[in-house]
């Protein structure tokens, strides 16, 4: 009896003692993976954080180089500057993707588009191990430092403007006194109509869009002149009871004669040919130019003053 009994305890323990080692493989298993699993989740890893570095280069180099000037002035123009065009201007330097191999320089592009109150910012980058693109939206925010800056969420854009907020509150205790700065933009209205053909020369300009055609047209005439023989009739008279025909002393042959004749007389005979000239023809369209106050806050001794703002005096 007691060799059965200790028969069975002996058979439930081998059997848990497998159950043990069985669930702690599969806990070393969940907590050690494997080597492929390891690579593969590392090699994504790496190819997203690369990317991820490259294009936030191109987006912080692009917001530096988009100044005021640089940026498309109606709504719906676009501006677009490749990864090349980036390069040779020295923005940034060649991006490799996480096999060190080079970005494509043409496909790769940044491009601002005019909307109504912003611009919208798409960056799109083209490399072997991955091509995807962000968007972002820039503007003159109050939180900019320079003309333009990045968009930031309502969340931290309310907690800069609303000083009246118990959280700005808490935040403004540990930075320093901010200065208000104003700045006065200048931005372009949409072109007008055309205005009619005019020989008066327009000049293009900033405000003025100019046109031009070209056309042969009569521009004057050029006189020649010919000499030839006129013949008049001589005037008949009756002298001593006679009829004699007169030539007075104007013509070629005075004299009186006694049959009707043809006084005759050097005449100068003028003759105009037309002269064909290109003339040129001007037509013009104007547009607007629009001021608009920027208003930013920053620290009161900023740099702001370089680039054209004023500061106002406010300070929170």
């Amino acid at each position: 009896m007691y060799k059965e009994r200790h028969s069975i305890f002996s058979v439930k323990k081998v059997i848990l003692a497998i159950l043990i080692i069985v669930l702690v493989f599969f806990v070393l298993m969940w907590l050690f993976p494997t080597k492929s699993y390891l690579n593969s989740n590392g090699e994504e890893t790496s190819v997203t954080k690369v990317f991820s570095e490259n294009i936030n280069l191109m987006k912080e180099a692009a917001i530096s180089y988009y100044t005021d000037e640089r940026l498309p002035q109606n709504v719906g123009d676009k501006e677009k500057m490749t990864l090349a065009d980036m390069l040779n201007k020295h923005l940034v330097t060649e991006l490799v993707d996480s096999n060190n191999e080079m970005c494509d320089n043409k496909t790769s592009y940044v491009e601002v588009t005019k909307e109504e109150n912003e611009y919208l910012m798409k960056i799109n980058l083209s490399c072997k191990d991955k091509t995807d693109y962000i968007n972002t939206h820039m503007g003159s925010y109050t939180y900019c430092v320079g003309d333009i800056c990045e968009k930031k969420n309502k969340l931290v854009e309310e907690t800069l403007e609303n000083t009246s907020e118990t959280t700005t509150q808490d935040v403004s205790t540990n930075v320093d006194k901010k200065c208000e700065y104003t700045k006065t933009i200048m931005t372009y209205g949409n072109y007008g109509s055309w205005s009619a053909w005019t020989k008066n020369k327009v000049s293009p300009s900033n405000t003025r869009k100019v046109e031009t055609k070209t056309v042969k047209e009569q521009t004057g005439t050029n006189r020649k002149t010919y000499t030839t023989e006129a013949r008049y009739s001589a005037s008949r008279q009756m002298i001593n009871g006679q009829i004699v025909y007169v030539c007075s002393n104007e013509y070629n042959n005075p004299g009186k004669y006694q049959v009707a004749v043809a006084c005759t007389k050097t005449v100068k005979v003028y003759k105009d040919t037309p002269i064909y000239s290109n003339v040129t023809y001007y037509r013009y369209q104007d547009r607007q130019i629009n001021y608009q106050k920027v208003k930013k806050w920053d620290d009161c001794n900023s740099n702001l003053i370089n680039q054209g703002y004023k500061k106002t005096g406010n300070s929170r």
